[in-house]
């Protein structure tokens, strides 16, 4: 099964890419040579600003990193037309806004990984580090970037 056909057997009907925020001078997605590098997402603005351990629990930021997942797809199916044209997920990096001695930091990213591996099978595990961090621009309770490989 293709990723296309496993977003639309899950469910997952990917939104428009968003705008960078005016003051934000990047872009969402770019492909250089056979790599599409994604700029970092958070889960979106139907999530309330916060930190994970404080304002969310563990499960609750898992689900917002799962959203943060689904911009990335948004953004690379932005430049590369389909997201069959992408060979697997390269890594993932992932910054959780935690709360003083939350140290779950991978847990939550899981929601993000757990993600790529549903729509791009066992190419969908790539590398990946995970940190916790004090504070996240806009208080948003978490960020990841990502970079996938375009088939040849």
């Amino acid at each position: 099964m293709s990723p296309e056909d496993r977003l639309t057997a899950l469910g997952i009907d990917l939104p428009d890419v968003p705008p960078p925020l005016p003051d934000a001078p990047y872009i969402p997605a770019v492909i250089t040579g056979d790599l599409v590098w994604v700029s970092g997402h958070s889960p979106g603005g139907a999530w309330r600003p916060g930190q994970v351990g404080t304002d969310y629990t563990v499960a609750e930021a898992k689900q917002a990193a799962r959203a943060a997942g689904i911009g990335l797809l948004t953004a690379a199916r932005s430049v590369v037309g389909s997201l069959d044209r992408i060979e697997r997920v390269v890594r993932m990096l992932g910054h959780v806004n935690a709360a003083p001695g939350m140290d779950q930091a991978s847990e939550v990213v899981n929601g993000c990984s757990e993600l790529m591996l549903d729509v791009f099978g066992p190419d969908g595990r790539g590398v990946r580090s995970a940190v916790g961090v004090g504070t996240m621009p806009r208080n948003v309770p978490l960020s990841v970037e990502a970079v996938f490989q375009l088939k040849r």
